[in-house]
């Protein structure tokens, strides 16, 4: 079905299209539409806002099928669900043939970077007044309009944050949050595997996750305290690299960070 359908992915404004989104979700989808192959040709990004989406946030795609009405789909992990389920997208784990307790780490590893660690990478980023600075005067708005925007995106993140209980631990919990996770991946790359699964010569959906995660924070001067966690660990820098080589080679100059890292 993929050669008769076209994608329309809506994501966060980007200042540089060689550089990562500023989303982890938005560059999280589109990694996943590149290891899956999907044609190149056939999506294109489309700058959006969250507050104007029907779940108040972004990524959302409008998949367009030959024959078929237009579908317009929220979520980065329903949209891919949703494009696999329907054969738009090439299931890369079942390819793979990666047994059920390997996706079922998969699945734990995606939870914990996607509901845990990046919202603890949010936080530094919206709640820590020089990290906010640099959050804010990098947004891609005119400078005018930088206080404003950045102040609106600022009460809504910090309140999101708060709500979900991220926002109420202090700056040394949420760098153990993230040590942890660092820790947890340099553990894990310990034994010199080229990807996330140790038993399979080519990468599947969770390092288009993890893989997507290092892009968009290695890519961003408002997460420092990450930053250096991530490539304090030379292993974790190379693989950044390699993910980033494969999905995005015309990320260059990030390329070149993590290569210096290593």
């Amino acid at each position: 079905m993929a050669a008769a359908a076209s994608i329309k992915l809506h994501g966060f404004p980007k200042a540089d299209l060689n550089a990562p989104s500023d989303s982890y979700f938005c560059q999280k989808l589109e990694a996943y539409l590149r290891l899956a192959s999907f044609p190149r040709e056939q999506y294109k990004l489309v700058d959006a806002l969250p507050f104007r989406q029907p779940k108040g946030k972004l990524p959302a795609i409008t998949l367009s099928v030959a024959g078929q009405a237009d579908a317009y789909l929220v979520d980065s992990h329903f949209i891919i669900a949703k494009l696999t389920r329907e054969g738009v997208l090439k299931d890369v784990d079942a390819e793979l043939g990666l047994a059920p307790l390997e996706r079922a780490d998969t699945r734990a590893w995606q939870a914990w970077t996607e509901d845990l660690v990046y919202p603890a990478i949010v936080a530094t980023r919206w709640l820590r007044p020089v990290n906010y600075a640099v959050s804010r005067d990098s947004m891609p708005v005119p400078s005018l309009l930088r206080p404003l925007v950045g102040w609106i995106f600022y009460r809504r993140i910090s309140s999101s944050l708060v709500a979900q209980g991220i926002g109420r631990h202090s700056d040394q919990e949420i760098d153990t949050l993230l040590k942890e996770w660092v820790d947890a991946l340099a553990a894990r790359l310990a034994d010199g595997r080229t990807w996330f699964h140790a038993s399979h010569e080519s990468p599947s959906a969770a390092d288009a996750y993890i893989g997507s995660l290092l892009a968009n924070t290695g890519a961003l001067d408002s997460n420092p305290e990450f930053n250096a966690l991530c490539l304090s660990e030379p292993r974790i820098a190379a693989y950044a690299a390699r993910c980033t080589k494969l999905f995005f080679p015309e990320y260059e100059k990030l390329i070149a960070s993590f290569d210096t890292a290593c």
